[in-house]
């Protein structure tokens, strides 16, 4: 476990540093994009059930 956290931990540091360090905007702004990809993956959001229920009903005919 603390080997998957040390290789997640190394990505998302090279990812911030790669974008910090790009003058390209358009290069910048693809390694930013996936730095939130990488983060979204790492800690996915988690919604209380209440909200998830809120969510669910009859939808119709699709």
């Amino acid at each position: 476990m603390e080997a998957a956290l040390a290789l997640q931990s190394a990505h998302l540091a090279a990812l911030e540093k790669l974008s910090q360090k790009e003058e390209r905007q358009e290069r910048k702004s693809r390694f930013q994009w996936a730095l939130d990809g990488v983060k979204a993956e790492y800690t996915p959001l988690q919604l209380p059930e209440m909200i998830l229920k809120a969510y669910t009903g009859n939808y119709g005919t699709r």
